[in-house]
């Protein structure tokens, strides 16, 4: 039975690249692509017919072409779409702060782009044999306070505060200076009603 993967990257040679090798790697592998978030739910969502239907899993890079579109997508999919184990999330170096976004959606499967190929190749046959990764300590958000604040500027600022937090948080800097994160953060989202009601509900956290 074969399974069909929509690939979702803003460069048309990696996707090109990808379906290349997944016909050379990878038996009952189908290849569905899209270059921008729109354009995958669109697929998802039946909206744009496709050849290989229904998607069956989810391979796609964060930055889409920008990252808050990456972090979009994994939330809408895993919400509504399809189950948070068929998404892969492929990025140039995986740490800390990026495997905490992610899991933020119910997402484990996050993998280096190097791994890419050899993910096929598991894949490749008449079922997935991908083990769910284990979930393993982070050492982003082990301070009550910051973990606070991630989950208040998510509750503010939804599916983009995961992005947010990446981009504001320094564990060496801020685990100690929640003050100075608080600041980074409002900075971050701007002024106007939302900055407003970050700084009302962490006060009454």
């Amino acid at each position: 039975m074969s399974q069909t993967i929509l690939i979702v990257n803003s460069d048309p040679s990696f996707i090109k690249s990808a379906a290349e090798r997944t016909r050379k790697n990878a038996r009952d592998i189908n290849i569905v692509s899209a270059t921008n978030r729109s354009s995958a739910i669109d697929i998802l969502k039946g909206v744009t017919p496709v050849k290989y239907a229904p998607i069956d899993f989810l391979f796609m890079t964060l930055a889409i072409p920008r990252v808050t579109d990456g972090y979009l997508l994994i939330a809408k999919v895993a919400k509504t779409l399809l189950p948070s184990k068929n998404i892969f999330v492929f990025v140039n170096k995986l740490t800390d702060q990026v495997r905490h976004s992610v899991r933020l959606q119910g997402v484990e499967r996050i993998h280096e782009i190097s791994q890419f190929d050899s993910i096929l190749r598991q894949m490749s046959g008449s079922s997935v044999r991908i083990a769910t990764p284990k979930k393993t300590p982070s050492s982003i958000g082990s301070s009550n306070d910051v973990q606070k604040i991630q989950a208040v500027l998510n509750e503010v600022m939804g599916p983009v505060g995961s992005f947010i937090f990446e981009k504001c948080f320094d564990s060496d800097m801020h685990r100690n200076d929640t003050a100075l994160l608080i600041d980074s953060i409002i900075k971050e989202i701007g002024g106007g009603k939302q900055a407003v009601q970050f700084k009302k509900l962490l006060r009454t956290q």
